[in-house]
């Protein structure tokens, strides 16, 4: 079993990380790093809100572009005029 990790991780390192490196110049191991740092930017706490439902996903201010948090507490997105019938973005046989 050691023998199958083992080569998964070779080959994650040397064919992907030289096929990253080829195609966007970037090293994989800076990019494990900026993925390390990144993830540890993560807010608990208003992860717990808007899974608890305290704090809900506010779409019509993601339509209008808002991504940054922002909420319906945002009087200039939640006035916005936003058409909510485009439907690109939406799962495969999800309905409205």
């Amino acid at each position: 079993m050691f023998g199958f990790y083992a080569t998964c991780f070779l080959f994650v390192i040397l064919v992907l990380g030289t096929i990253l490196r080829l195609v966007t110049g970037i090293s994989i191991f800076k990019l494990l790093k900026y993925l390390g740092k990144w993830t540890g930017e993560f807010d608990k706490d208003r992860a717990d809100l808007v899974l608890s439902g305290k704090d809900p996903f506010d779409e019509v201010a993601f339509a209008a572009g808002d991504d940054h948090g922002g909420g319906a507490w945002d009087e200039e997105l939640a006035e916005m005029d936003v058409d909510l019938t485009d439907t690109r973005a939406l799962p495969v046989g999800a309905n409205r």
